[in-house]
């Protein structure tokens, strides 16, 4: 119901901006979660790599260079 709303950003950033002494952020979502992925992206997380789990589902893996570092 919330999605688009940007709660999912906000609760990122939330969580960047309270966390100390991090370098870098990881993340990693299914690989069908578009709407994540396009989340992810825009507040500028990218892909490192992606994880074969089965013949119908992949992890991507994503990553963010904190602010800080």
């Amino acid at each position: 119901d919330m999605q688009g709303r940007g709660v999912g950003a906000a609760l990122l950033r939330a969580v960047e901006e309270h966390t100390e002494d991090v370098r870098r952020f990881t993340l990693h979502t299914g690989d069908r979660s578009v709407a994540n992925i396009g989340l992810y992206r825009k507040i500028g997380y990218v892909e490192t790599h992606r994880t074969i789990v089965s013949d119908t589902l992949s992890l991507v893996h994503m990553a963010k260079q904190a602010e800080n570092s």
